[in-house]
């Protein structure tokens, strides 16, 4: 593998370690469920319990969005690269490109 593995990190490459905070967010979800389903809806935290589950629900539905995203966005770079070839770099680049010449010359 061409990944790099630090010294006194039990073997851990550094994309694991990125991907640590993300996995953490529906772990919280989880958590907070399991709180609300023990706490007395009369207890005085189940109100904020309550409204941190709704947060971190929305927090998790934006992640998986983005995710979604990320991962067709890497589809059609897959897709694209077998029709065009090693000249996938290039035509991208020449399309943003052109993409921002309008804003270019519409400021000078």
């Amino acid at each position: 593998s061409d990944r790099s593995v630090a010294k006194g990190t039990l073997g851990i490459d550094l994309t694991t370690y990125l991907i640590i905070p993300i996995q953490r967010m529906p772990r919280y979800e989880l958590l907070l469920k399991e709180l609300l389903r023990n706490t007395e809806p009369t207890h005085p935290d189940s109100a904020n319990l309550n409204e941190a589950l709704k947060k971190i629900m929305e927090v998790n539905s934006y992640l998986n969005d983005r995710k979604r995203d990320s991962d067709h966005i890497h589809q059609l770079m897959n897709v694209m690269s077998q029709v065009v070839g090693d000249n996938l770099r290039d035509i991208m680049l020449l399309s943003l490109i052109h993409i921002s010449e309008p804003t270019r010359q519409a400021e000078i």
